[in-house]
């Protein structure tokens, strides 16, 4: 039996997970997005039925590597995925958890993005309070606050920040801190490190 207060929690739960099949059901032939198969409820829970995505998170990999990846090698590694991410801008959803923890790196060497647990729709113009997730060196500013102003930057940011990493092997400055005090070391005035100016 639940105590009072956890039904309200258990429902809100409910229909979060809801949301995410309803979001990721949008995606399911999109190239780079972890298949969301199906969706059922049962015994007063629910399922969400994933695609298995073969392969490490980056994060992992970027952890035990031994030099950063070049320029051309992160920029073919996300392509899918900024496309992809391209794509849900387009149906005006947020995936608002860009990380390498949340970026596969499957045996044929492509990245799929994975939980979408974090994502909303999202109206250009339209103010609205959300819930505050961050991923440290990933977050953007606005993310950082309930009222921040959320878009296609939001991921945009993210995305970024992932790629610094991959370059660089440095995870980059939170932003909190960056808005403070920049000390975010542009790539090209790093040692060893050949990026083009673009």
């Amino acid at each position: 039996v639940a105590k009072e207060g956890e039904q309200g929690d258990f429902a809100r739960a409910m229909e979060g997970f809801r949301r995410e099949a309803s979001l990721l059901s949008r995606f399911s032939e999109t190239e780079g997005i972890v298949c969301c198969r199906d969706y059922l409820e049962e015994k007063r829970t629910a399922y969400l039925v994933m695609e298995y995505v073969e392969g490490e998170n980056l994060k992992r990999i970027l952890a035990r590597r031994e030099k950063p990846f070049s320029q051309q090698e992160a920029l073919e590694l996300m392509r899918p995925v900024l496309l992809a991410v391209e794509g849900m801008h387009r149906k005006n959803v947020l995936h608002r958890d860009i990380s390498p923890e949340n970026l596969i790196l499957k045996p044929d060497g492509t990245l799929t993005l994975i939980d979408f647990g974090a994502a909303r729709e999202y109206e250009l113009g339209v103010a609205e309070n959300r819930t505050v997730i961050i991923k440290r060196g990933y977050a953007p500013k606005e993310q950082y606050d309930s009222a921040g102003r959320q878009g296609p930057w939001t991921d945009l940011y993210a995305c970024c920040a992932v790629l610094y990493q991959m370059v660089s092997g440095i995870l980059p400055q939170d932003a909190a801190s960056r808005s403070r005090k920049d000390e975010l070391e542009p790539l090209e005035t790093m040692e060893g490190i050949q990026v083009s100016k673009s």
